[in-house]
């Protein structure tokens, strides 16, 4: 038997929900390589080897990684403009708690936060895109979010290099992490004239995750 693809019907989305969420990959990417710069200003003041800043330095994909997964799910079982929100918070918060920190296991705690938060980027980016969408535009949209991927890191590094130079690295971590806070304002001013997640009946059940990985 021949499957047939059905187009879903798109309800589409505001035209600010594109350019706030390749606003929230570049501050992903500025936060979380904040820490790479610093490196050498936290371990001579923290006394660290380079063993353990790169410890530090690596936590961060201990929970990214796994919880791209995670992120996923919360985003298809519950509603993907509020699991973004609640990673672009926790790691806001935690990009400015480094600041705050001095002690070797704080900061892999904090790093941990930062790659929990984080995981929500890119799949509550995907299933918005895929969900609202319609075909026509998605290379775009996905063009604008792969832009922040790269200005990120390098404003990230060479802005926040230069604050660091005249401020240290602990204001910088603070200034960044509240900083992202304020993207929060306008996600959610948007996020709530968005449309809700609908459901549309299909011909058969949606394929489980080890189906999908099971495939070439």
């Amino acid at each position: 038997m021949t499957a047939i693809a059905v187009e879903r019907p798109r309800l589409g989305m505001g035209a600010a929900v594109v350019p706030l969420m390749a606003l929230a990959v570049f501050i992903n990417y500025v936060d979380r390589g904040n820490l790479a710069t610093a490196g050498p200003l936290i371990k001579d003041e923290l006394g660290l080897s380079a063993s353990r800043l790169g410890l530090i330095i690596s936590a961060f994909f201990w929970s990214y990684t796994p919880c791209q997964l995670l992120a996923g799910w919360l985003a298809e079982k519950f509603n993907p403009y509020r699991t973004l929100a609640a990673g672009l918070a926790i790691w806001s918060v935690a990009t400015a708690a480094m600041g705050l920190t001095s002690g070797f296991m704080a900061l892999i705690a904090l790093r941990i936060l930062l790659g929990l938060g984080e995981s929500a980027a890119f799949p509550c980016s995907s299933k918005l895109i895929g969900e609202h969408l319609p075909h026509h535009r998605m290379g775009a949209a996905n063009g604008m979010i792969i832009i922040g991927t790269a200005l990120g890191p390098a404003f990230g590094t060479f802005v926040g290099g230069m604050l660091m130079g005249q401020l240290g690295w602990r204001p910088v971590f603070l200034i960044f992490g509240l900083a992202s806070l304020l993207w929060l304002v306008p996600w959610i001013a948007v996020s709530r004239a968005a449309p809700a997640d609908h459901k549309v009946a299909s011909a058969g059940a949606a394929p489980s995750l080890r189906a999908i990985v099971a495939r070439p």
